[in-house]
């Protein structure tokens, strides 16, 4: 079986869960013995096994790919309308990470953008037809839109790498959120929630620059710790030495970041509107789902550090629960999907 990828590679991911899902399951396939071809905007030039497309021209991959099959992620799902798909119709596969909502970003070119990109992106999944969701959430907003799901197949984490991640003193905290600074992730809910309480806090992610001046400004005026753009190594540390992971999304087709802090023991408090983090996150279980208030995300965390037993129980599930996403588990259930697809 040979398969072309066309989604967001970088010889290493740098941000988003995009670009964590293609790099890890790419490998994980090879491994599974299935011939990967990768194909990218994100790169200037063929290099590292990723070659170089535009979203303007692909066109090129579909002329010039051995594959029996086409994946695309992200973006490529909105440009492959506009090209004849060619011997991939019907053998094109697309999986839905999210949908555009102008409401929840934060900056005029941001709305402007995903209300341009709404419309498209749902014909194009119509056309390829083949499509995965990543979450029960992204399942029923597909269906609701007229977009029928052929499969709900979660995100995976790297469990090996995240499990290597060591507990640092300059990154330690009470309760930590990670996340891109935007209205969609609750960052300014986690701001007005611990501004001034004297809590141990610590908030880190990036943004367009303005949104990141103004967060870096309301942290330092609230007394909370905020690190933009950390490195993976040090997001993974910062929350290893962390007590709860505090996950206040108002939109979140999977959330990565929360199963990482599952896997490194960490209780995750999410919204309970968030969608897709509710497919991993048991409320009293490994977690707790909340009502979605910047007033119910601080007493939630006051209450875990307050019962050191119940945190304790909580650390404990959150660990084992993380198992079933480890990315080979993931590329398994992917390698059975296109099995299927293409009757072999």
């Amino acid at each position: 079986m040979r398969v072309a990828i066309v989604g967001p590679f970088h010889p290493e991911p740098k941000e988003g869960g995009v670009e964590q899902h293609v790099y890890h399951i790419s490998r994980c396939y090879e491994e599974l013995g299935i011939d990967v071809e990768r194909w990218s905007w994100k790169v200037g030039e063929d290099a590292g096994g990723i070659r170089r497309i535009s979203l303007f021209n692909l066109g090129k991959c579909f002329r010039e790919s051995k594959a029996d099959l086409v994946h695309f992620h992200s973006t490529a799902t909105t440009f492959s309308l506009f090209y004849n798909l060619g011997r991939f119709k019907g053998k094109a596969v697309s999986t839905i990470h999210a949908f555009y909502h102008h409401e929840f970003e934060t900056t005029p070119r941001m709305k402007a953008l995903s209300m341009v990109m709404a419309a498209p992106y749902k014909t194009a999944l119509r056309r390829i037809g083949n499509t995965v969701a990543v979450s029960k959430k992204i399942k029923d907003e597909a269906e609701q839109g007229g977009v029928p799901v052929k499969a709900v197949i979660g995100n995976g984490v790297p469990l090996g790498e995240i499990r290597k991640a060591v507990e640092r003193d300059d990154l330690r905290s009470d309760a930590i959120m990670v996340g891109r600074f935007s209205e969609q992730k609750g960052v300014f809910d986690f701001i007005n929630a611990f501004s001034g309480t004297g809590l141990d806090v610590m908030l880190m992610g990036y943004g367009e620059k303005a949104v990141e001046r103004k967060v870096r400004e309301l942290c330092r005026k609230g007394g909370i710790k905020c690190i933009v753009a950390p490195s993976r190594r040090v997001v993974l540390s910062a929350i290893k030495s962390s007590k709860v992971f505090l996950f206040p999304s108002k939109y979140e087709p999977f959330g990565i970041v929360g199963v990482e802090a599952l896997a490194l023991g960490k209780p995750v408090v999410v919204y309970k509107m968030a969608g897709g983090p509710l497919d991993f996150v048991e409320n009293r279980g490994n977690g707790l789902v909340i009502e979605n208030t910047p007033e119910a995300l601080r007493s939630s965390a006051k209450m875990l550090l307050d019962d050191r037993k119940f945190l304790g129980l909580l650390s404990k599930n959150a660990l084992k629960s993380s198992e079933g996403h480890d990315w080979p588990i993931i590329a398994k259930k992917m390698k059975t999907f296109y099995s299927n697809l293409l009757g072999c």
